[in-house]
């Protein structure tokens, strides 16, 4: 990479990294909250609420979304031949692994599988954004560690809210998930932001 042109991709992947990084748990934990009072109001379906299924999708969906975040800058520069290798074995590996996980624990043993081959390809993805950028700019992964020690805490946090938002009225469901997401937003705003 030139080294002008190196540099204004790095500056790319960090301003870029530090929006997606502050997004993912306001709209993680969010989702998690309002999912009852949505599946209530839009499908007239509230009985299809299942507190451990909404948990383990959204932390599953926020190792998603930092994952892909990273993925952009490989397909971007067009160095995708090791996901090529990787993403069909880590999926069919996921695939195999599921079907006993889904026999035990059900549904929530699929999402288990599911995010932790989330994590797995992550971290492999944080290895080659690594070398993709090569000597010219030694990347500084501490923010990505940060962000899954937030989702680590703020799903703690979460778990009492989780298990008794669908007993509330709708209208406490509303509040409760508004006040969670604006918070998470103003500690996500207030972590990222400083970086």
């Amino acid at each position: 990479m030139a080294n002008a042109t190196g540099r204004n991709f790095r500056q790319l992947y960090e301003l870029s990294e530090r929006v997606v990084l502050l997004l993912i748990p306001p709209v993680s934990f969010g989702a998690m909250l309002f999912t009852p009072l949505l599946l209530t109001v839009w499908l007239r379906r509230g009985s299809l609420y299942d507190p451990w299924v909404c948990l383990l999708f959204g932390i599953t969906i926020a190792i998603q979304s930092v994952k892909e975040h990273k993925y952009q800058f490989q397909f971007s520069t067009n160095q995708v031949r090791e996901l090529s290798y990787m993403t069909p074995i880590a999926y069919g590996a996921m695939l195999l692994l599921s079907i006993p996980a889904m026999l035990w624990l059900g549904l929530p043993g699929m999402l288990i599988t599911w995010g932790a081959t989330e994590l797995v390809q992550l971290v492999y993805l944080l290895q080659l954004n690594r070398r993709l950028f090569g000597r010219e700019a030694e990347l500084n992964y501490r923010l990505v560690g940060i962000l899954m020690l937030f989702l680590v805490v703020g799903t703690v946090a979460c778990i009492w809210p989780v298990f008794h938002i669908a007993a509330m009225s709708l209208l406490k469901q509303a509040l409760v998930a508004s006040a969670v997401t604006l918070i998470s937003l103003a500690l996500s705003y207030w972590i990222f932001e400083r970086g």
